[in-house]
């Protein structure tokens, strides 16, 4: 839920589909349960957006998925959006209940069949917005190396406050685990699975294919009138398939003042000396050592180093992420003083 003007909102939902199921549908439909004036209470529904219901597409693995003929496992996006009013007198939970939850190693599988998730609003402390996923979702991760998700961000600047908790068939009932699994220990990893309560990070280190699933629970504070106050509480399924690819994850190289475009263990971190004027060049390189293996396929994606922190004297520094048709690349970054 995004706080859009006065009482006026939008409702946001995203959800991932199995490509061996039936498609999603085109709406999905939303209830509005107003918490101490039920009379208010309505539901309607949320109108897929354009372009909905695409492969979600794993850069990683060059199998043919479900979702054009194969085998191997694929997943389509939906995204649904609509705009109510909403009463600000009163605190609201707007849910969702939708038939089709897949199956899952960790649960008994005979009743996960449905899900539901609810969103709790108390816009009577002020005007609020429920945080939102600032990625999506990861679909897929990869054996034997961590995973690690910040998981969402909050338009109105509230602090959040992470917790794993069971997810629901309904408003009342949670799914079974089978033993030894639980709502926070959802997956076979090689260490425990961790989540840190303040920043969302989910860490784990899967050794076997596995498929488990568990809830994010994201509750909102703010301090009002020098009181921290909840003004509203977000849940989040996650659905976890894991499997083996043979892969490996790309080298990054240090500072390379030689602009070589090649990877090398003698770049570093290191300083250099510049006199006044002069121009800052260097490249960071990525280097894929699986590309040109018969085994995976070169190409496969254009690798980007995504993210190079710079204070804002180097606000007037050029950035360029260039990729050299491989599955390795490099930035250019130029910076005059």
């Amino acid at each position: 839920m995004t706080s859009l003007s006065a009482n006026n909102y939008q409702t946001s939902i995203v959800l991932f589909n199995d490509c061996s199921s039936v498609d999603l549908k085109d709406s999905i439909l939303v209830n509005y349960h107003c918490l101490s004036q039920s009379s208010l209470s309505f539901s309607c529904f949320a109108f897929a957006i354009n372009s909905t219901g695409f492969e979600v597409i794993d850069l990683h693995d060059t199998s043919i998925t479900t979702c054009n003929g194969g085998v191997a496992l694929g997943y389509k996006k939906y995204e649904y959006s609509n705009f109510v009013v909403l009463d600000s007198l009163y605190d609201w939970k707007i849910y969702i209940s939708v038939l089709g939850r897949g199956h899952t190693n960790s649960c008994i599988s005979n009743i996960n069949t449905n899900f539901y998730m609810e969103s709790l609003l108390y816009i009577s402390n002020g005007a609020n917005s429920n945080p939102i996923a600032n990625d999506g979702a990861d679909t897929r991760m990869f054996t034997l190396y961590s995973f690690c998700k910040n998981s969402f961000i909050d338009v109105d600047g509230d602090s959040l406050a992470y917790e794993f908790i069971n997810p629901l068939l309904d408003s009342l009932n949670a799914v079974t685990y089978n033993y030894p699994y639980s709502a926070s220990s959802f997956m076979p990893s090689v260490t425990p699975i961790t989540l840190d309560s303040v920043s969302g990070n989910v860490c784990m280190n899967l050794g076997v294919g596995f498929i488990g699933i568990t809830k994010l629970q994201i509750t909102e504070w703010r301090t009002i009138n020098n009181q921290k106050i909840k003004v509203g509480v977000s849940q989040f399924d996650m659905f976890v398939y894991s499997y083996e690819v043979h892969n490996n994850a790309p080298v990054l190289s240090g500072m390379d003042f030689d602009l070589s475009k090649q990877y090398s263990p003698l770049d570093t971190i290191y300083t250099e000396d510049f006199f006044a004027e002069d121009t800052i060049r260097f490249h960071i390189y990525a280097y894929d050592i699986d590309s040109g293996l018969n085994s995976n396929c070169a190409n496969a994606h254009q690798l980007e180093i995504k993210l190079i922190s710079k204070d804002t004297a180097l606000s007037t520094a050029n950035i360029e992420f260039v990729n050299n048709n491989t599955d390795s690349s490099y930035v250019d970054f130029v910076w005059v003083p």
